[in-house]
């Protein structure tokens, strides 16, 4: 029989296992994504003779004009009308990226899509686009570096999706674990605080067993050890029909049992048997009822 802590071990284990297989499959189930990236120059108008403080103050001003240019509603429908496959214009606003890197006067444009063609030809468009615009005229202009984009494949490696799945998983298994540590405690600690209620401070066993498994040994060990008749007190009517098998299991390891109820009880040790799933309240109502001299050995969960 497994035990509260194991039951909600068990439980949270199965909530991160399926945790973790749904974060696979959505992942792995996505459409394929490809990233393609142009870089773009800023180099100063051999026409011009300025000092390269002008060129500098003009390409640090006029650069960040590139992102709003790059994903302007004019420039992305014309790139979305030229390019075969391409998304409309709204849909493309969101697959593009605009990268400026500080002091260099570069720019990389990254576009996303579904296909490597696709977003090879989406990026070398709208880098065409934003070069032809000569934003930085007549101190500097923008020039294409690459012949052809360069293409990289954007969806999640099977690494990557084990390990965000797992990590999911264990956070989820975590969360459930705790959620039910707090709301849905485990029986022998239910039993504890029964204990404490009932006013028996001093340290009583709580076991569990599982009608037709053998004798608890540390019940075994107990009963032998006290010396004395053991008597069982079940707390419901189902606890009491498996008491009966107890009595019988205990007799056969050599442990006098009694049934009968006597007001003086200090000639035996009690042994309360009640359900696992009793709640602390009542079972502590259970063990106030017992007479003031009991000596209960132990609470056995069954």
């Amino acid at each position: 029989m497994l035990t509260g802590g194991l039951r909600r071990a068990g439980i949270a284990v199965i909530v991160g296992l399926i945790v973790f297989a749904i974060t696979a499959a959505a992942m792995l189930l996505r459409s394929d994504e490809y990233d393609a990236r142009v870089s773009l120059l800023a180099s100063s108008a051999s026409k011009i003779q300025n000092s390269s403080t002008d060129f500098g103050s003009v390409v640090a001003l006029g650069l960040p004009a590139v992102v709003e240019v790059a994903t302007s509603p004019t420039v992305l429908e014309q790139v979305s009308r030229t390019v075969a496959g391409s998304p409309g214009p709204d849909e493309l606003r969101d697959a593009v990226t605009v990268g400026l890197i500080p002091g260099s006067g570069l720019v990389r444009i990254t576009v996303r899509a579904d296909s490597p063609k696709v977003a090879s030809s989406l990026a070398t468009a709208i880098a065409d686009e934003v070069a032809a615009a000569d934003l930085l005229d007549p101190a500097a202009t923008l020039r294409v570096l690459d012949v052809s984009a360069t293409v990289t494949e954007a969806s999640p490696g099977i690494s990557l999706v084990a390990g965000l799945g797992l990590v999911l998983g264990v956070i989820a298994g975590a969360i459930v674990l705790g959620l039910l540590a707090v709301f849905v405690p485990a029986p022998g600690s239910r039993a504890g605080r029964a204990l404490a209620q009932a006013g028996l401070d001093r340290r009583v066993a709580v076991i569990t067993w599982e009608r037709g498994a053998p004798i608890p040994a540390p019940l075994l060990a107990a009963a032998l050890g006290a010396g004395r008749p053991i008597r069982l007190v079940a707390a419901d009517a189902e606890s009491g029909a498996d008491s009966s098998e107890l009595a019988d299991g205990l007799r056969e390891s050599g442990v006098p049992v009694t049934e009968q109820l006597a007001a003086d009880d200090t000639g035996t040790a009690t042994v309360a048997l009640a359900p696992a799933r009793m709640s602390a309240d009542d079972l502590a109502l259970v063990l106030r009822a017992l007479p003031a001299d009991t000596d209960l050995l132990a609470v056995i969960l069954r």
